[in-house]
Order: structure tokens, then C-alpha cells, then sequence
């Protein structure tokens, strides 16, 4: 499957992305599944395997600073919007559950913040979030933006993203030490295909 997100703010204003990957793993045993994160980097992408993000159009989405104690391995990009040029940030994943974040700026400096962003899967609309900055000056890290947990983890998802976090089926029995929860396997066969479970990992 692909699953797209695109930046549409209104002309000069900029759009701040904190690309973070984050893969909550899915673990099969008899009727229950072990839940565990593993963690795709926006810069570095995923240390245990080819995840790593794409960036389109060709620099447009640039690295810069913030807090970077609130935002893992400290790095994360922003790039800023032209009419008529949709910003993409995109990567391919196998996965029942997605969950997107942002870092949502309100008040900043000489930039509109109107945040609106759709999202596409296999091409197909299927989410937006709008937001109008309040009078607050902070920054919202960490922030949900799309949730969505009717993936099929059998397939390969494309997804434009800003900071994702999605759940797989991995058919192993995890090591003694990996610290897991367990869930029921409720993933069924239905005639639009995989419904899976998902949960909610968001940072504390």
C-alpha cells in the first residue's frame, strides 16, 4: 500500500516537519502478540534495516533545530511551502497500524503557521488535519496528526509522513529480553482486505 501526506499550507507560510519513524513490532504467539518498538530515524533512518525516509521535491525539506531534547536522535527537518509545489516526505513500510506526529509550531517570527496536511494511501485520500495557530508562542512536540488501524501487514505501505509509528506481524517468538505486552491477535481476513489491531505508542 502507499500512503501519502502532503503539506498544503497558504502561500509563504512554513511548514515545520519533525520526521520521526517509530515501528511498533507485533510479535505472533498462540492467540496473544507481543507488542515493541523499533525506531527509523528522519536523518538516519532505521538502524536494524533499509527504512529511511524520502524527501520530495529534492530539497525542499531541510534539516534544522529546535528543543532537541524533545525530539529523538535530535534532528528534525521543515521546509517551506511555494503555490502550486506540495511538499512530500515519504517511506515504505509492511504494517498493520500507522500513526503520524508532527512538531506543530504556533507563534513564530516573521511565519504564518496554518498547518493543513493531507494524507493519501495507495493514492487515495484518506485523512487532514487543520490547525490555526493560537496566541501561545510554544511549540507542540510529539503531536498526533493521522492514526490509522485498518492496514494490512501483509502488504507494503508507502507513506509521506512527518513522524510515523506503525505495527507489524513478525511470525517469531521474541527473546527472553525484550520487554513486551501482550495483546490478543484479532488481525482477520475481510473483503477489503487485512484488518489488524493498533495501538497508540506516542512519546511521554
Amino acid at each position: 500500500m502507499k500512503l501519502s501526506k502532503v503539506l498544503h499550507p497558504d502561500p509563504g507560510i512554513w511548514a515545520f516537519v519533525h520526521t520521526l519513524l517509530s515501528l511498533s513490532t507485533l510479535l505472533v504467539l498462540p492467540c496473544v502478540a507481543v507488542l515493541f518498538n523499533i525506531t527509523v530515524d528522519d536523518t538516519f533512518g532505521n538502524k536494524d534495516g533499509p527504512v529511511t525516509p524520502t524527501y520530495l521535491p529534492a530539497n525542499t525539506i531541510k534539516p534544522s533545530e529546535l528543543d532537541t531534547t524533545q525530539i529523538l536522535d535530535q534532528s528534525w527537518h521543515h521546509g517551506s511551502y511555494l503555490p502550486g509545489i506540495p511538499i512530500y516526505v515519504q517511506v515504505t513500510f509492511r504494517g498493520t497500524a500507522v500513526y503520524v506526529y508532527n512538531v506543530v509550531p504556533n507563534t513564530l517570527p516573521g511565519a504564518k503557521t496554518f498547518v493543513n496536511i493531507s494524507f493519501a494511501l495507495d493514492g487515495a485520500p484518506v485523512g487532514q488535519f487543520l490547525r490555526v495557530p493560537d496566541a501561545r508562542s510554544d511549540i507542540l512536540y510529539n503531536h498526533l496528526v493521522y492514526a490509522n488501524t485498518s492496514l494490512c501487514g501483509d502488504a507494503p505501505h508507502t507513506l509521506v509522513f512527518d513522524y510515523l509509528l506503525y505495527t507489524i506481524n513478525v511470525e517469531e517468538t521474541p527473546s527472553a529480553s525484550v520487554s513486551a505486552t501482550l495483546v490478543p491477535e484479532i488481525c482477520s481476513q475481510t473483503s477489503e482486505g487485512c484488518r489488524g489491531p493498533g495501538e497508540s505508542r506516542q512519546k511521554s
